[in-house]
């Protein structure tokens, strides 16, 4: 007998930038607040995801103790989290207060379930605008062929096709053609997903 697959319960969370102190703001807007408010609705909509996707930005300056709450927050849930970096993330921080492997930091892959999931660093260093270079690519079209998964997604920061916003879309992917073109090359991809973008 064919054992039946379960769907998916994939959690995304981005672009939370926290800061150090707990009443820092992005825009007026405090960021922990916003982000407990998030974790409420999620507890409440996705109390049992299989996995947690962070895409980037998950802190607005970078501080140890931006992403130890996060962190904290998250191990709340007993899935496992995967994290990319965004424009305003640096990794060595990440990596220290994050305690996580570094099998779960962009560029990996992970595979759960019939799906196998690829996460790309899409950041140039120092740069708000996002890319991928040809090491990247090269790293997401073997990953998407050595692919176990009957379903693939592919994850980035930075997103790949316009938002119709001006400044926005001065951020576009840089080489969203030649990504593309790789996914293009790879049917069993269903999913997209990117953080980056707010409204």
């Amino acid at each position: 007998m064919t054992q039946q697959l379960q769907p998916l319960r994939v959690v995304q969370l981005s672009d939370c930038h926290l800061f150090a102190d707990t009443q820092g703001k992005l825009l007026g807007l405090n960021t922990q607040f916003s982000l407990e408010k998030v974790l409420e609705l999620i507890r409440r909509e996705q109390p049992s995801p299989d996995l947690i996707l962070a895409t980037g930005d998950l802190s607005q300056d970078a501080s140890f103790e931006s992403y130890q709450r996060l962190g904290q927050a998250l191990s709340s849930f007993s899935a496992p989290v995967y994290w990319l970096e965004g424009n305003h993330d640096k990794p060595a921080p990440m990596l220290q207060a994050l305690d996580c492997d570094r099998e779960r930091m962009s560029p990996c892959v992970l595979e759960i379930g019939n799906w196998t999931i690829v996460m790309l660093d899409s950041t140039i260093p120092g740069e708000v605008p996002g890319d991928l270079f040809d090491e990247d690519l090269k790293f997401l079209d073997e990953a998407l062929a050595n692919a176990r998964g009957e379903h693939l997604m592919v994850c980035l920061h930075h997103h790949p096709v316009p938002m119709d916003c001006a400044w926005l879309d001065t951020q576009v992917v840089g080489s969203a053609e030649q990504f593309f073109a790789v996914i293009d090359r790879h049917p069993r991809v269903r999913a997209i997903i990117w953080g980056h973008v707010h409204q």
